[in-house]
């Protein structure tokens, strides 16, 4: 695609200084006619006149076929808009793929954006979260799973505030509930509990700061898998109105904890 864009480019630039010269030569041709040079000459213009007309239809017809959806003919000028209209998208195309792309000033160009993610949620023992004021769960990082021993599915099948220790619920809900939109960004900790294991069925709990802003944009929500008829529904329209986009962390990252257990230990 990118050879196929650049071939556009420079045929266009191509066409401009054939568009020029036949300009030019018109000119030289009725300035010569006047001044009543010989025949020879003006023959040999024409010639030449001739050899860039046929040179510019050759490089029309094949920018036609590359920017016509169907078979039709299309006029020099309709050609021409064409290939604009395309340089014009392509040239929006990588411009927001830029904007989402993480600078490369402090991401090593082997690493995709996923894996440079990943990466730096398992170094400060993070996970990033989306839910709605209402509790709703929208999306969930997989690396909630090692830091707090809950599945991803079951997190997402669940809600936020039955996760949520439940003496902290109620000061939570409230603070979610009334937070002003016009200010950047929100921080917050709560007491999450941790999944049960086999041999230990009572409910343990861990403490985590949350940093992130909220957000009223439904298209996000839709970007993130809600279909268009679940939000046409009742339920999900009060749900989707105001969204908690974040990342939580650990208050005892996972390698202290660890230090001070074979401390123990020892």
């Amino acid at each position: 695609m990118n050879t196929v864009l650049y071939f556009m480019k420079c045929v266009a630039l191509f066409l401009f200084e054939i568009y020029v010269d036949i300009s030019l030569t018109r000119k030289i041709r009725l300035m010569d006619s006047e001044s009543g040079m010989k025949d020879c000459k003006r023959k040999t213009r024409n010639l030449s006149e001739k050899k860039r007309r046929d040179q510019f239809n050759i490089l029309i017809n094949e920018l036609s076929t590359m920017v016509s959806a169907n078979c039709r003919k299309m006029d020099k000028s309709t050609v021409l808009k064409s290939v604009i209209s395309v340089l014009k998208s392509h040239s929006e195309v990588i411009t927001k793929s830029r904007m989402h792309e993480i600078e490369n000033s402090w991401k090593p160009s082997f690493l995709t954006n996923e894996e440079f993610v990943h990466l730096v949620l398992e170094a400060i023992d993070g996970f990033i979260i989306v839910f709605s004021v209402s509790g709703q769960i929208f999306y969930v990082s997989e690396s909630i799973t090692p830091l707090l021993g809950q599945l991803v599915d079951e997190v997402a099948n669940g809600t936020f505030y039955k996760m949520v220790y439940e003496g902290d619920r109620t000061v939570l809900f409230n603070m979610l509930s009334n937070f002003q939109l016009k200010e950047n960004h929100i921080s917050f900790c709560c007491r999450l509990q941790r999944g049960k294991s086999e041999n230990d069925n009572s409910a343990s709990y861990e403490i985590i700061n949350f940093l992130g802003f909220l957000k009223t944009n439904r298209d996000y929500i839709s970007n993130i898998g809600i279909s268009s008829d679940e939000c046409s529904s009742s339920a999900t329209k009060i749900d989707t109105k105001v969204a908690f986009v974040g990342v939580g962390r650990l208050q005892k990252p996972q390698l202290t904890k660890q230090f001070r257990m074979e401390i123990f230990i020892s």
